[in-house]
């Protein structure tokens, strides 16, 4: 943990969700783009508060749907050390546990809409291999 987490609290605030289905049947190999923008607007400093816009969004190819969230991340802590994040944010140097809260909020939300959609879910569920006959010998020898 760095100096800068020591006393500082992350929280998210959603303001805005659109999830869009664009055709009636979902093509059996579809690619999903992720993209997330933080900073997505002016950083505001308020007394101890933060308030950082971000956007993410999720796009399908073939187009077979699209969702999109968006809010404020608020962080609360000393006004120096607000100071010195908001300044680092600027320089496009945003810390990892900042990157890390917002990308398991917004890809939770975004999980659920594509399940309301449904949609498959945009991370593979992983499979269950068939049972290999046993040879008495272990798996990794042929």
């Amino acid at each position: 943990m760095s100096l800068m987490q020591k006393n500082i609290s992350v929280s998210i605030r959603l303001s805005y969700i659109h999830g869009e289905r664009l055709v009636e049947e979902t093509p059996r190999e579809l690619q999903v783009q992720l993209q997330m923008a933080l900073p997505s607007g002016e950083i505001v400093l308020k007394e101890n508060k933060l308030e950082i816009p971000y956007l993410v969004s999720l796009a399908t190819t073939p187009p077979a749907a699209n969702i999109t969230v968006k809010g404020v991340v608020l962080i609360s802590g000393d006004k120096s050390e607000l100071r010195k994040l908001r300044e680092e944010i600027k320089k496009k140097k945003v810390p990892p546990f900042i990157m890390n809260t917002l990308m398991q909020f917004a890809f939770f939300e975004i999980m659920l809409l594509a399940r309301e959609l449904g949609l498959p879910p945009p991370v593979p569920i992983p499979q269950i291999s068939p049972k290999q006959v046993k040879t008495g010998k272990p798996p990794y020898i042929t």
